[in-house]
């Protein structure tokens, strides 16, 4: 494998030796690793990783929809689908609201256009 490094620092015309380069990016990884916006990159894309919460996630697109409605629809329990919500409203990808005995759950832009719909 260090033949092949060796050669690929050749083609991308890098001075240095394999040692420096590798270190200069484990470095890199760690700065990374450290920033706030990558954090939240690392939560969202995990959020949108499942199928569930992702086909959840469009459903909500086009309304607002309760726990309840979410279990029946995919055969589970409440407690399972309230996890899954749980995971996507931690990612800032949902809304949970109040309605009266329920909470409504919504995109930020479903909940907006609700909002506006009613003034």
């Amino acid at each position: 494998m260090s033949s092949k490094i060796n050669n690929w620092l050749e083609l991308i015309n890098k001075k240095k030796s394999k040692k420096e380069y590798i270190k200069e990016l484990k470095e890199k990884v760690q700065a990374i690793k450290k920033e706030e916006e990558f954090k939240k990159d690392l939560t969202y894309f995990t959020a949108l990783g499942n199928e569930l919460r992702l086909v959840i996630l469009k459903l909500l697109e086009s309304e607002s929809l309760c726990t309840c409605v979410l279990a029946e629809t995919f055969g589970m329990s409440e407690s399972s689908i309230s996890h899954h919500l749980r995971i996507l409203e931690n990612a800032g990808l949902i809304i949970g609201s109040k309605k009266g005995l329920y909470i409504a759950y919504y995109t930020k832009s479903n909940l907006i256009a609700e909002l506006s719909e009613k003034e």
